[in-house]
């Protein structure tokens, strides 16, 4: 078996998180497969979570507290409080919405997809489910509203220009439903 992997608990709200829920297992004399058991999931999405590599599902952090009840509902309380830490973008796109949100001009090319800013609510929330690792419709529908609120930046007085080349088969590709 591989050696835990090091965590830095200051990098992230999901490293603090994974950090803990190792840190409860580990007391309890847990396995990676015996907390998977409980939760419910699979050993390797327990050891996904516990380094940081997956964020944490609220189903996933009240299973937690059930499975470690001498921690008071610490999970719950912390995976609520954290989701609004980073905003409603992944870490590595926040500096993209603050230079759209800046922008005179936008240039995109996509080859297989219609551009973020110029998805409907459905059609990104077809893309968001088929690229959902824990299928929780509250996490899809949060990364729906935070795709729709980019689109404010043409409410503006003055909205950036912007230019969108796609492939035709991203016109003609069914996403979701025809609607």
């Amino acid at each position: 078996m591989p050696a835990a992997r090091d965590l830095d608990p200051g990098a992230s709200p999901a490293h603090f998180f994974g950090a803990e829920v190792r840190h409860a297992r580990a007391s309890a004399g847990m396995t990676l497969a015996e907390l998977g058991a409980l939760v419910p999931c699979d050993a390797s999405t327990v050891s996904r979570i516990e380094s940081g590599l997956l964020s944490p599902t609220e189903r996933f952090a009240v299973a937690c507290d059930e499975a470690f009840p001498n921690m008071n509902g610490w999970f719950a309380r912390f995976y609520g409080d954290s989701r609004s830490w980073a905003g409603p973008y992944p870490g590595w796109f926040a500096d993209w919405v603050k230079a759209e949100r800046e922008a005179v001009i936008l240039r995109t090319w996509e080859p297989l997809l219609v551009p973020g800013l110029l998805q409907t609510a459905d059609y990104a929330r077809a893309l968001f489910k088929a690229w959902s690792v824990t299928g929780d419709e509250n996490e899809v529908e949060q990364l729906v509203t935070a795709r729709l609120d980019r689109q404010t930046i043409f409410d503006r007085p003055k909205p950036p220009s912007f230019w969108a080349v796609m492939d035709e088969g991203v016109l003609r590709r069914c996403i979701g439903g025809p609607r």
